[in-house]
Parts: structure tokens; sequence; C-alpha cells
């Protein structure tokens, strides 16, 4: 007789462990999980062959961890998976955990998926494997977090859309009205595909408050709204319409909408960008198309809705006005035309023009002199205006620059298109902190554009990158709120792709003073580089000189400087552009 005795399909031999492999009686020593299976003999003599009936090895066994989960690196608003692989007497039961505390959402089984993450979740996540006869723990793997955001700075990613009811691709900036919520349109989306305006808190909630139809109450909102001196929401839509040429409309807080005007591509234009409310009381506004020359208008419209059109562009006085217009302070009126002379769409102009309609070109771009402006400039404090052009440059990437009143321009920063972005196309802010802080549609780190920061004078520090998952391709103005951070939106990108609403936290600079034995130590944030130290011995005089000797050296992601204090008397320290 002959016996061969098998484990699942493989032919078994005698080892170590096992005996009898080819006798009547298989025995195996010192039972793993390894020699769990089916088990069958074959038994066969000179008449023939036989197999036994199949046998089942069931080996009861602690978890044994044979696939440990790896280290995951990702950039904000990325999904991160960690997986782990185990074995043992079922049923196995999973618990992750992150610094020792388990994860409740989604932490029961063997995969462990991280959506939207931000630096807050980086870290270990360890992982206990556990049955009815033990558990095993096992270290995890680590979460790094790639910064998008110079140290100090906080991005969150409030909200990202979904291109349902709650719209899509917003073009267009916040404005946080008097009850502290901020409120918003999206370009499309919503019930009938053709844009909404929203509602959304501080911390993200947001709500849909008209779904635009693309009908009588227009369609495709592309400007932000503002709140009038009514308390009511007031904007425009650029397309739809009785007449299809976009309309002005009045929205309470609440979301109830009523339609002002629908705009016929007559002298009263077409397509229009947006409001501002003069000192006056009235509504100026601009729309790229229609007026007699088919280049766009400027128009009045009063509180009830009674709209007048103050000027026509003819090309030679520029055409397709872009982003609006803004009050100076001499209560004119600016703002700027994609085009200038012959079509071209990197020769604008910047104008101004009076309540009743005179208007004054102010700079226009010439051939090598490109000026291709896509939004309305800002007036600063100091009295000068800020802006933005698309193109332009060495670089061809769009430049900053500043504008006096009576139309003098300087030129004070131009992009490379690399780290630093490329084609800003918003309008700039002026902070509290006396900084201007824009956007770049494109550039940066990861290609999909940039947050930054331009003290007057033109020096210019990046605070932030977009890496599509936090959002993509920012088209319109920040605006800084009442808790000081800026809030603002993405057309493109987030969690679906359809864009975001965004909060980013800029921490006040300070310069701190410490002493290190009998030496003293000032340091302030790396990250402001544009920032000098100066010393003075009298706070009742205007003596101040600059630190230069020793120049300051990054530790901990700070600026630091140190010196020898003064033999006698008081030094005073401050930073300064």
């Amino acid at each position: 007789m002959f016996y061969t005795w098998n484990r699942d399909t493989n032919s078994l031999t005698d080892d170590g462990r096992i005996s009898g492999s080819a006798t009547s009686t298989l025995t195996i020593s010192n039972v793993s999980s390894t020699d769990a299976g089916t088990y069958t003999v074959s038994v066969t003599n000179i008449a023939g062959a036989a197999q036994s009936a199949a046998t089942l090895l069931t080996v009861a066994s602690p978890p044994v961890i044979v696939t440990p989960p790896t280290n995951q690196t990702v950039l904000p608003g990325a999904t991160a998976t960690f997986a782990v692989g185990a074995v043992g007497s079922q049923p196995l039961f999973y618990q992750w955990q992150n610094h020792g505390t388990n994860i409740i959402s989604g932490g029961n089984t063997s995969v462990l998926t991280l959506r939207n993450v931000s630096p807050a979740d980086a870290g270990a996540y360890s992982v206990v494997v556990s049955n009815t006869l033990g558990s095993v723990t096992n270290a995890g793997g680590m979460l790094a977090v790639i910064p998008v955001s110079v140290p100090g700075t906080t991005l969150a990613t409030l909200y990202s859309f979904k291109d349902a009811n709650d719209g899509s691709n917003p073009l267009a900036p916040l404005v946080q009205a008097t009850n502290g919520s901020f409120y918003g349109t999206a370009n499309s989306g919503g019930a009938s595909r053709a844009g909404t305006v929203f509602r959304i808190t501080t911390n993200g909630a947001l709500g849909t408050l008209h779904a635009f139809s693309g009908g009588n109450d227009g369609g495709a909102p592309r400007a932000g709204l503002i709140q009038a001196a009514d308390g009511n929401l007031y904007s425009t839509t650029s397309s739809g319409g009785a007449n299809f040429g976009g309309t002005v409309f009045r929205m309470t807080i609440n979301g109830a909408l009523t339609t002002l005007h629908a705009f016929t591509f007559g002298s009263d234009g077409g397509n229009p960008w947006g409001l501002v409310q003069a000192t006056d009381g009235n509504f100026y506004g601009t729309t790229s198309s229609g007026g007699g020359s088919g280049d766009g208008t400027v128009f009045k419209m009063l509180p009830n809705g009674t709209l007048t059109a103050l000027h026509g562009f003819s090309g030679a006085d520029g055409a397709n006005p872009r982003g609006g217009l803004v009050q100076g302070n001499d209560g004119n009126l600016y703002g700027v035309t994609l085009r200038y002379g012959a079509p071209s769409p990197y020769d604008g102009t910047l104008f101004k023009i009076t309540t009743t309609g005179t208007l004054t070109t102010l700079f226009n771009g010439t051939g090598t002199n490109r000026f291709s402006p896509r939004d309305r400039p800002v007036q600063s404090s100091d009295g000068n205006f800020y802006g933005t052009t698309l193109d332009g440059g060495a670089n061809r990437s769009g430049r900053v620059f500043k504008m006096t009143p009576t139309g003098l321009l300087t030129w004070l920063y131009s992009f490379t298109g690399g780290s630093d972005g490329q084609w800003p196309r918003a309008a700039l802010v002026e902070g509290k902190d006396g900084y201007f802080y824009g956007t770049t549609t494109v550039g940066g780190a990861y290609g999909f554009g940039t947050v930054f920061r331009m003290i007057p004078s033109g020096a210019l520090t990046t605070l932030l990158y977009f890496d599509g998952f936090n959002g993509a391709n920012p088209a319109a103005p920040l605006v800084q709120a009442t808790d000081g951070n800026f809030y603002g939106t993405t057309p493109n990108g987030g969690a679906n792709g359809f864009g975001t609403v965004f909060r980013l936290s800029v921490p006040a600079l300070s310069l701190s003073i410490a002493l290190a034995g009998s030496q003293i130590v000032l340091s302030w944030p790396s990250w402001a580089s544009d920032l000098r130290l100066q010393q003075n011995s009298d706070l009742t005089t205007s003596n101040w000189v600059a630190v230069t000797n020793p120049p300051p050296v990054v530790t901990n992601l700070e600026n630091q400087v140190i010196l020898s204090p003064a033999t006698s008397g008081n030094t005073f320290y401050r930073l300064t552009h």
C-alpha cells in the first residue's frame, strides 16, 4: 500500500514538523495558521487507487499583521489611504487610531480613508487588529501634508461645490453682510443649470438662496453682490432676462429676488459686469457689449430700477469694459476696458467718468506697452489707484501697477510665471495691515494659481499655492472679513472639481525681543522678507537707523538678529518696509 497526503492541491513531504506523509497517519507538530487547509490522502496498490474524502483543518490563531500600513505624503485637500493586511482566526476586528485616539468614522475596517486632508491631519496612524484570541498593534504609517502656504498662515477650504443645487464655478467675490454671513454667486449649476446665489457662514455651512432659470430672472451671474444702504443685496447676471442681455436684480438677505432691469443690447448695453453704489445713492455699472457701437456702456440706475446709459464706448475711447467700477475719493468713477483702438485683447484702458457721464481716458496700452486689465482698480489709503493686468511684463505673465488720480502710471511688479504665479485676473484688496492682497489664476508651485501680498512700493510675497485639491484658478478678489481673515472663491478644483470657498488666515506681524545670556535676540516671521529692522535711542525723534550688521538669520522659521545691548540708555526697535 502506498499513501500520498495533500493539503489543498499540494503534495506533502516530511520535514521538521510534518511526518508520516507516506503512511496512513499524517502528523503535524507545532501547528500554525499556515497549516490550515483541506487535507486528502490517496491510497494505491497493484489493484488500483482510491482517494479519501476531504478533511478541513482550521487553526485558531491570534491576528498577525502581514502587510503593515505605508507612509503617505499628500497635498492639502487630497485623499490619503492607509491599508493593513492581517491573518488570523476570523472574524478580525480593526481599530485605527490617530495620536492614540480611536477614529470613529471609517476607522473600523482594514482600509482607512482620509478625505480633504489638512495640515492638522498630519501624524501617525496606527491600527489595532483583534479577534477572540488576542490583538496586535502596528505603529502604522505617517501622514505628511505638504505645506502650500508660508509658515504661520492657514488655509481652510470651507466648501467644495457639487454642481448640484448649490451651483458650480463661482467667478465672483464674496460680500460679508451686516448679519455676519457671506453672500456670493455661482456662475453655473443650480436647479436650472443657470447659476445660483448662495449664503455661507464662516464655518462653511452653505445654503442656496436662489437658482437662476436663465429666463426672466437672468442667468450666469459673473459679478459679486453688494449690500446697499437699504440692507438689500444687488448685482447683475451676464445673460438671460427678457431680452437675453442680462439683468440687474435686487435680493433680500433671505433670498427674495426682484428683477429691476433687463438689458436689450441697445443703448443700455448688454452683458453687465456688476454694480457699485455711489455716495449719491444711485447704482453705477458697466456692460461689455451693446451701446451705439456695440463696444459696451457705463450706466446709472436709480434704486427703483430706472436705468440710464451714461456713456457708450466706441473703440477709440476703449471697448468691452470689465470688472465694474469703483468710486474714488473725488467722487468720480474709475474702471477699465479690455480693448482700445484696433481689436486686441492686450491693449485696454483705464478711465474715469463723472456721475453725469463725462469720460476721461487716463491710460491706454499701445503695442509693446501692453495694458490688459481684467478688473477694476482699487483706491488705496494713500490716494493712488492699484490694479493688475493679465498680460505684459518681461515674461508676459501679468503685472501690478500704481496710478495717481491724474493718470501717471507706474509698474510695480512683473510676474515671472513661476512660483510667484501668472496672469492675475482679479482686483487687489487693501488689508487692514496696509498690504495689498491678490491672486493669480495659474502658476505657482502646482500650476493652479496663488495668493500674494504686496507692499505699496511693489515688494511681493507669495502666501499660498493652490494645488487643485484645495481649489484652482482663483478669478475673483479676496475680501477681508470682520474677523480679520481673508475669504475668497475658486471656480475650479476642490473635492468635486467645481470650485471652492476658502479662508486664508494671515497672522499679524510682530517683533519679539528676548534675552539670551548677555545678548538680545530680535525675531519676526521668516516669510515677512520685505520688512527691515531699525533702531532708535529716542522715540521723540525720527532718527531711525537700519540694523544691517549682523544680517538676519533664518532659524525655526523666523528671522533672527542677535545683538549686544547698548552700554547705556534705551534702544528701541521696529520693523518697517
